[in-house]
């Protein structure tokens, strides 16, 4: 797909034609939604392995130039009700301390792929607050940056946000993939109990 530069310093890219609307459909069918309070901003879920989950790990593997091997499993995101948001955050891990930096390493990179367009003017979109960058989300494209300079810091002007969604009827759903520094154990148990220490 075609690739558009949003950003130069860090590069921030979004690569279009990712996916196709079959593929997006497989994503949003099989997801397995967490247990979630009335409260919450936003519904996350885990992707079960497939040929979309397959499709979308090899593309967002290539586009950063690294081995599959270091991208954790995929989560998705899905925002359906006003005022569904989710808060400013970076994605790199930010306490030195944290176990998961010497058992899995640092995420040095993030790709966030849109599972709808959303229209103008009614939230949803990235916001880089450093950056000046409002990203609105594209059906079937990626948005890609990295998260750690080239001597492996951590970059805090990835700060972002999902924009509040404003009006009712809107659904937004993406795909994240984060990429870690070293490949990371391939026995799905022992991962995921590593990422949820």
């Amino acid at each position: 797909g075609r690739v558009r530069a949003l950003a130069r310093e860090p590069p921030v890219r979004l690569l279009e034609g990712v996916l196709n609307s079959t593929l997006a459909n497989d994503l949003l069918s099989s997801a397995r939604f967490d247990a979630v309070s009335p409260l919450r901003r936003r519904e996350g879920a885990d992707l079960p392995p497939g040929a979309a989950v397959t499709h979308v790990r090899s593309c967002i593997a290539a586009a950063l130039g690294l081995d599959e091997s270091h991208l954790e499993p995929l989560r998705l995101v899905r925002y359906t009700r006003p005022g569904d948001t989710f808060e400013r955050h970076v994605d790199w891990t930010t306490d030195e301390n944290d176990p998961q930096l010497s058992l899995l390493g640092q995420r040095v990179a993030t790709g966030l792929i849109y599972l709808s367009d959303i229209p103008a003017g009614v939230g949803g979109e990235t916001f880089f607050p450093h950056l000046n960058l409002n990203v609105q989300p594209v059906f079937g494209a990626a948005l890609l940056w990295p998260n750690v300079d080239a001597d492996g810091q951590p970059l805090q002007v990835t700060e972002h946000e999902a924009r509040p969604l404003v009006r009712a009827g809107i659904q937004k759903a993406a795909v994240n993939v984060w990429a870690r520094d070293r490949p990371l154990p391939t026995d799905p148990a022992i991962l995921s109990s590593l990422l949820l220490s």
